[in-house]
């Protein structure tokens, strides 16, 4: 590793973690209390996340319809509830439960819709109340009547997923490709290892309190006897962030020697899982990063007038009105009390407001509050579900022969101005009857992927469609002739458009791109597409 990209590995990590820190009253105070409440090992979390959007119609007047009804959707689903949560862990016992709810904002009524249960090396996930809550946004466009049956004869007779370590594992191998990697993440997954290595980053954190920021404040927290106030906007986050930086420049010395100090003190195993991660060879790493330090010594030192009036500039452009406006619209207030009965209650607000600096319209507003219950137990209870549980691996069979059964001869009869297509000699009902337009006939877009054994995907940002197999990938943009197969660009006679709120797509072009053949029956006015249907790619 280069000294340079080290040192701003190094510099990441400090200004991240120094941003809990700070030596003030208050600042010391919640510190503390922030730590207990890190150390608790079987409690109960509890709480209500509430958020409200609006959205001015000249924000929304530049969506196509698909995001129209989606953003329209989310509105009023947030409108009419609340998230609420309550969650139980014994971290010694390696057990414990988390329950999201809806509750309704009128009648304060919650229903369950995910249930996550941990024991041991395992997680289960109850799949129905999970497919419930989907269904509250799905529609034709995202997911289709086919998709939800596929989905329901997957899962039949089916409550609870369960995931091991393993599956967890296996995953992370097949998509990092480097298994020393994931055998050091995966240590994180053993909340013995991972306490251990959280006392490092704790130790490191109080390290730096006692050593290099014992005179630094941030200037935003206020309180004492247990109840804390965090009050900031984007400004005051801006110059807590170079009020740092000064103060670690003025003190390069000291922060350069405890890191030294520290890292010649870091137990082995966590330098070697460190050299893992930054492929690094562990022999050298505690030398490159101490000759890094020293490094930064040199740097800061040398410039250091440079960056003093660099933050200055910075934090004259902060105070000045070209950004004031734009930073104090986003504010955020956290509260943090702990109670006689030794329970602890924190509530989070947040609001954001984007206000076009022309006509001084609010375009959209955006709050978020969280108030949450931390309370101490003695034990924890945990009912491991036993009956109607799949595995990961019995899933992963399941799909195989799904896309096993798949890969068969297909025939499709389509017949213009009928909203009625044949699929291997059975009925199906059309969103859009297929119809000509410049003598091409167009058919929906996610119907016909579907029938051929396609993945699709929608793409809001630059209107595109896509077909994905095992063999072709294939790319088309809505109201463009311009169609993209496995990389190569080619033209289209008639390019895809919106009708009737849905997308329809040349079926000619779309079948023989996949591997079909299309016969046209003038007659008749008739198109009949047969061919093999692979299975469809899931990546």
């Amino acid at each position: 590793m280069k000294g340079k990209k080290l040192l701003s590995l190094i510099l990441a990590i400090v200004m991240i973690m120094s941003f809990t820190i700070g030596c003030s009253t208050a600042e010391l105070g919640l510190y503390k209390m922030i730590n207990e409440m890190k150390q608790l090992t079987k409690y109960e979390q509890s709480g209500e996340i509430e958020i409200n959007i609006s959205v001015d119609e000249l924000a929304t007047s530049e969506m196509n319809i698909g995001e129209l009804i989606t953003m329209q959707k989310i509105e009023a689903f947030l409108g009419e509830n609340n998230i609420a949560y309550l969650s139980e862990w014994d971290l010694d016992e390696q057990q414990g439960s988390l329950i999201l709810m809806l509750k309704n904002k009128d009648n304060q009524e919650t229903t369950d819709f995910f249930t996550l249960i941990y024991n041991q090396e395992t997680i289960y996930i109850d799949i129905e109340q999970l497919f419930s809550f989907a269904q509250i946004f799905m529609d034709e466009e995202t997911f289709s009547e086919d998709d939800m049956n596929m989905v329901k004869e997957i899962f039949e007779g089916t409550q609870y997923l369960s995931i091991d370590l393993k599956d967890i594992e296996e995953m992370l191998i097949y998509d990092m490709q480097d298994p020393e990697q994931v055998d050091v993440l995966m240590k994180y997954y053993d909340p013995v290892k991972a306490k251990t290595t959280q006392k490092y980053f704790d130790d490191f954190i109080d390290g730096l309190i006692k050593n290099v920021y014992d005179n630094y404040s941030m200037d935003i927290v206020e309180g004492g006897n247990n109840k804390y106030t965090v009050t900031f906007d984007l400004e005051d986050l801006a110059i807590v962030l170079i009020s740092l930086i000064e103060y670690s420049v003025d003190n390069i010395e000291e922060l350069s020697m405890y890191v030294k100090d520290y890292i010649d003190a870091t137990d082995d195993e966590v330098i070697n899982d460190l050299s893992i991660l930054l492929e690094e060879d562990p022999v050298y790493l505690k030398e490159q990063i101490k000759g890094t330090m020293d490094m930064m010594v040199v740097e800061v030192t040398t410039n250091e007038e440079m960056i003093k009036e660099d933050l200055r500039e910075f934090r004259a452009e902060v105070a000045g009105p070209e950004y004031k406006d734009i930073l104090n619209n986003f504010n955020t207030m956290v509260a943090f009390e702990k109670l006689e009965d030794e329970s602890y209650q924190t509530s989070l607000q947040t609001s954001f407001r984007y206000v076009d600096q022309f006509t001084q319209q609010e375009m959209f507003n955006v709050e978020f509050k969280i108030d949450q219950t931390l309370v101490p137990l003695q034990s924890v209870t945990v009912n491991v579900p036993t009956d109607n549980v799949m595995t990961l691996e019995q899933l992963r069979t399941i799909i195989d022969e799904i896309e096993s059964a798949q890969n068969t001869e297909k025939s499709l009869v389509l017949t213009l101005e009928q909203g009625q297509a044949i699929v291997d000699g059975s009925p199906m009902i059309l969103d859009v009857p297929p119809f000509m337009r410049n003598g091409r006939t167009l058919v929906p877009f996610r119907f016909i992927g579907e029938q051929l054994g396609a993945s699709i995907d929608w793409n809001a940002t630059d209107r595109s469609v896509s077909y994905i197999t095992q063999d072709t990938e294939i790319t088309l943009y809505i109201d463009s002739t311009k169609a993209i197969i496995d990389g190569e660009e080619i033209t289209l006679d008639t390019p895809p458009i919106l009708k009737d709120g849905r997308t329809v797509v040349p079926v000619r072009f779309i079948s023989e791109a996949l591997g079909f053949s299309v016969d046209w029956l003038p007659d008749v006015r008739q198109i009949t597409i047969t061919g093999s249907a692979g299975p469809v790619n899931s990546n």
